[in-house]
């Protein structure tokens, strides 16, 4: 049922709308307090100590995600509509989380709907150059589960009961015993194909389609996709085999977690 789902889908890659932006913090990164904004979380809420570089600039899209690497301090803090404001920032959302960890926020309490880090899971242009993507992709589908989440998610934004719903967490894998190596794909379809084989995404968000993620273009100095794909906002990929995805078995759903929130783990404090 999930694979009739995906008839007439357009799977891409969210390259310069609803993708991530990630910057890099020094020591002489200015740092703020932050805030996020009602609804999200109670009055008094903040998050201290956070670095944002002065070339720092959220997605443009609505969801706003912006994460910030401190490589000192071995933490990716990430935001949920980050905006500067002033001569600071502003931010539904903001949190962190070490760099060298998970990826994955124990209380869900992250700015990806499955709690995932928003820089998790990311395809990198310098992955596509290379020929080789060595870790699992993270994606987003309109029917997400209703309900619990399975592991490794933490949280879930599942809207549907409806047959082919795949729960927050799901992990899918494109069929290996494909030949790649006999489609007509691109070099950058091929290494995407070949993560997906290998290492397999899981389902991190809810969306309009069937959405993987790359890093957005404003991390860098040039855009480094236009050797690649055309400017638009997403690159096509549906010469992959899509319709050869196999859900893998990702155990029990989770109840929602309605523990107290877990303090920030990395440098910096929740007030």
């Amino acid at each position: 049922m999930f694979v009739s789902r995906l008839a007439g889908m357009a799977p891409v890659i969210s390259l310069r709308r609803f993708s991530v932006p990630i910057f890099v913090a020094d020591p002489g990164t200015k740092r703020y307090s932050i805030a996020p904004t009602a609804p999200y979380a109670p009055a008094g809420t903040r998050l201290d100590d956070v670095p944002v570089p002065a070339n720092a600039a959220a997605d443009p899209a609505e969801d706003g995600h912006l994460a910030v690497l401190d490589r000192d301090n071995r933490c990716i803090y990430e935001f949920f509509r980050a905006k500067p404001q002033g001569d600071g920032w502003t931010a539904d959302w903001v949190n962190a989380t070490p760099s060298d960890g998970t990826g994955i926020y124990p209380d869900g309490l992250g700015t990806r709907a499955a709690g995932f880090s928003i820089a998790a899971g990311l395809i990198w242009p310098d992955e596509l150059r290379r020929g080789e993507i060595d870790h699992a992709l993270v994606f987003a589908y309109p029917f997400t589960k209703k309900g619990g989440y399975v592991a490794p998610a933490t949280r879930s934004d599942g809207l549907t009961t409806q047959a082919g719903a795949l729960p927050i967490g799901s992990r899918l894998r494109l069929d290996p015993t494909i030949d790649l190596d006999k489609l007509t794909l691109t070099p950058q379809e091929r290494t995407v194909a070949r993560a997906l084989q290998t290492y397999g995404m899981f389902l991190g968000d809810t969306s309009g389609g069937l959405t993987l993620y790359g890093v957005q273009p404003l991390s860098f100095a040039a855009d480094p996709y236009q050797s690649f794909w055309n400017d638009g906002p997403w690159a096509d990929i549906k010469a992959i085999p899509f319709d050869r995805l196999q859900v893998l078995d990702s155990g029990a759903e989770q109840p929602p977690y309605t523990g107290p929130p877990i303090g920030n783990r990395c440098t910096g404090h929740q007030g």
